[in-house]
């Protein structure tokens, strides 16, 4: 549920604790997460948490969104399971 603040966090994404991976090529991989950033850019009408919602759960279920504004840029982070 997207609208709950309440939902539990992965402490490893929190804390950077994942130890960052070496892939098959030997180069370096990131850790993978169950959040995504988003920059939303000319916005051509009012981008809420709803709106968010709407174009993310496209891609699975989406269990919380945080909305803020960093640098003048609107800015969401997306949490999936």
């Amino acid at each position: 549920d997207y609208t709950n603040p309440m939902l539990p966090v992965n402490h490893s994404a929190i804390e950077g604790a994942a130890q960052p991976a070496i892939g098959p090529d030997g180069k370096r991989r990131e850790p993978e997460s169950n959040v995504l950033l988003a920059s939303i850019e000319n916005m051509q009408y009012a981008v809420t948490v709803d709106v968010i919602n709407t174009v993310f759960s496209a891609f699975g279920t989406v269990q919380k969104i945080a909305m803020f504004e960093k640098n003048g840029q609107t800015q969401a982070l997306i949490q999936y399971p």
